[in-house]
């Protein structure tokens, strides 16, 4: 199992930077915007460049019932609240382009190893200002019965040893602000080194408070023909692009999941 438990008696308080940008419009606009659209019969719909922000649990940026609509969003940066995604559904033969998806704040967890416990087969991670701490209390998206972790080289910023998806004890999981113990279970091996990153993110469980945590960033949901042309995604609970029933058709062009430029994001 992974046990979260406070560490070195630290008494700092969880530090959460928005990385949106704070002048942000209101993600409601934007909604209003397409929901008028496609009420109105609209063929093309073109969205002011600027910063979207849905900023609330399961707010999701909603296109429902689209048909023939050409949704151009370039400049446009949808910033979502880990959970929420771009929810496309009973819709057809629409496009939707050059838009920009990432998350405020990031659907997981992010460090460095400042020591390693050999003996007890765990090691202290402290979590980079901007990202949310592994702790249940503060955090109860992390309330989930298993947890990924995947370990960096803080050199090359690349994927490292990967120990996978495994349970944990949610109940027992806290940190002291930034700083966290985290006990490796049985199939988690080997144990990473001083100075690696860590990423923790929660996975789909019984105890998620928020159940759809881990979910694709964009969706299509019973959708035919649709046209999906140059999205950027910088943050995803999950795979970056999502597809559920629906008679097919759908393409996607220069699409992509990549780090935001200039973030510290892995």
């Amino acid at each position: 199992r992974i046990e979260l438990a406070p560490a070195l008696g630290l008494l700092l308080l969880a530090a959460t930077v928005p990385l949106h940008n704070a002048a942000s419009t209101p993600g409601r606009e934007l909604q209003e915007m397409i929901e008028a659209a496609i009420a109105s019969g609209d063929r093309h719909l073109r969205i002011p460049p600027g910063d979207y922000l849905f900023n609330t649990t399961h707010a999701n940026l909603e296109v429902h019932g689209a048909d023939n609509l050409t949704i151009d969003a370039a400049g446009v940066t949808v910033w979502l609240w880990p959970g929420a995604f771009v929810d496309v559904r009973n819709s057809e033969q629409s496009t939707i382009r050059d838009l920009t998806v990432d998350y405020s704040p990031p659907c997981f967890s992010q460090g460095s190893v400042a020591a390693v416990h050999s003996a007890n087969h765990s090691f202290e991670l402290v979590v980079e200002s901007g990202f949310l701490p592994p702790d249940i209390q503060l955090h109860p998206q992390f309330n989930a019965t298993e947890v990924k972790l995947i370990y960096w080289s803080a050199a090359t910023r690349l994927m490292l040893q990967q120990p996978g998806a495994n349970p944990w004890d949610p109940t027992r999981s806290a940190c002291a602000g930034l700083r966290c113990t985290i006990t490796l279970g049985d199939r988690m091996n080997p144990l990473p080194v001083v100075g690696d990153l860590v990423t923790v993110s929660p996975r789909i469980g019984a105890n998620m408070v928020i159940q759809t945590w881990y979910t694709s960033g964009y969706r299509h949901t019973n959708c035919s023909e649709m046209s999906v042309v140059n999205i950027t995604m910088h943050g995803s609970g999950s795979m970056g692009f999502g597809e559920f029933g629906g008679e097919g058709g759908n393409t996607y062009t220069d699409c992509r999941n990549i780090r935001r430029p200039g973030s510290s994001q892995l």
